[in-house]
């Protein structure tokens, strides 16, 4: 894993959702919560760390503040809107 390692600088506010993002989103009613998005070896769902190939952190990615994700679950849709992005 070492070997193809990739370095990803933080450089400030972002526009878009990606690799390294640390992502503000409210489901419906709820609280906001704040994930960071990160490789599928870092994921660690508990401690906010959740991988780019998991289901919300595919709809995440690309995403600009004031659009809503849509993740397919088990239990139905699931609708997530992006209020901050860091």
């Amino acid at each position: 894993m070492l070997g193809t390692v990739v370095i990803i600088e933080e450089s400030g506010p972002r526009e878009t959702v990606g690799l390294g993002s640390h992502v503000t989103v409210v489901e419906g009613d709820g609280p906001p919560e704040t994930y960071h998005i990160v490789g599928s070896a870092e994921a660690d769902p508990i401690r906010g760390l959740i991988s780019n190939e998991s289901p919300l952190g595919q709809a995440l990615m690309g995403q600009k503040v004031g659009e809503k994700a849509i993740v397919h679950a088990p239990a139905g849709q699931l609708v997530f809107e992006v209020v901050g992005i860091q």
